[in-house]
């Protein structure tokens, strides 16, 4: 089996839940959100991919924003 790309999405707002979608080939996408821990992480401005340990797999790292709430 060929290698696939995955999609992870998030939302600029603060109750928007992380999602992780696993694509399975012909077979379509798959929603893993909650089988890899993601299931209550909410929000993220920025998602950066890269092999941060050397094992030869993408990982990830969420960038959270900086929300200010009540501006001055």
């Amino acid at each position: 089996m060929g290698r696939y790309i995955d999609i992870l999405v998030s939302s600029w707002g603060l109750g928007g839940e992380i999602k992780l979608y696993q694509n399975r080939g012909v077979e379509g996408f798959v929603d893993v959100t909650k089988e890899s821990g993601l299931s209550e992480v909410y929000g993220g401005l920025n998602i950066r991919q890269s092999d941060y340990n050397n094992d030869g797999w993408l990982d990830f790292i969420i960038l959270r924003g900086g929300w200010k709430l009540n501006p001055d």
